[in-house]
């Protein structure tokens, strides 16, 4: 039988060409099985890495023990019982969320008119979406013990009549209201609850160039 070493291993990620290491940090274990965690912009997701496992002894971890990625790797493990993945950074970043779950696009307007057409996935992908901006609020609303004002702004929250619609019809419990002909704006600043609202909702276009010139401005005075 063999024995646990003592403390938690050091994992480290090494290229297969010998050119990068990345440390990584154990983020849970459980049993014999240790996760590990790492930032995913220290990797380099054009290369593959083999994981390298020593504990504070030096002595290798048994091959009984099992290490999962936690980075939405791909991972397999070869005849000399090394593991080898490479990061899906694109996946994470380009083939998730809206995308993943319509199976059509992660464009919004793509989104409502798949919906529009009766699409099973895009209505799926929306109420998904609807009900993550919906727990958020909730949730701060709850610590903070209240809202003065809810406001939809860039892309998707000034120029999706539908979600901003589907937020405020989940919200209110909270007595939140939505005046139907306001709400019918795209990138125009305009308050667009109703007047018994509990909570004003207001749209409001970002405009990050004006603030990066205000800054810059300020920064060289």
């Amino acid at each position: 039988m063999q024995t646990v070493p003592s403390g938690l291993p050091n994992i480290k990620l090494v290229s297969t060409d010998g050119k990068s290491t990345v440390n990584c940090f154990v983020s849970q274990v459980w049993g014999n099985t240790y996760y590990f965690d790492t930032w995913l912009n220290e990797i380099d997701s054009s290369k593959q890495y083999k994981v390298e496992i020593s504990t504070a002894d030096k002595v290798n971890v048994p091959v009984h023990y099992t290490v999962t990625p936690n980075l939405g790797a791909s991972r397999g493990i070869g005849e000399d019982k090394t593991y080898y993945y490479s990061v899906k950074d694109n996946a994470i970043n380009k083939e998730s969320g809206l995308l993943a779950i319509s199976r059509k696009s992660s464009d919004s307007r793509d989104i409502e008119d798949g919906i529009a057409n009766g699409d099973e996935n895009c209505i799926l992908a929306q109420k998904m979406y609807v009900r993550r901006i919906v727990d958020y609020i909730a949730k701060y609303y709850v610590e903070m013990q209240g809202c003065d004002a809810i406001v939809f702004t860039a892309g998707i929250g000034e120029k999706s009549v539908d979600t901003r619609r589907d937020v405020i019809e989940a919200l209110k419990v909270l007595g939140v209201k939505l005046d139907v002909d306001a709400n019918n704006v795209r990138g125009e600043e305009r308050l667009i609850s109703a007047p018994d609202s509990t909570i004003k909702c207001y749209v409001i276009p970002t405009d990050e160039e004006l603030m990066i010139a205000k800054d810059t401005h300020e920064l060289a005075k």
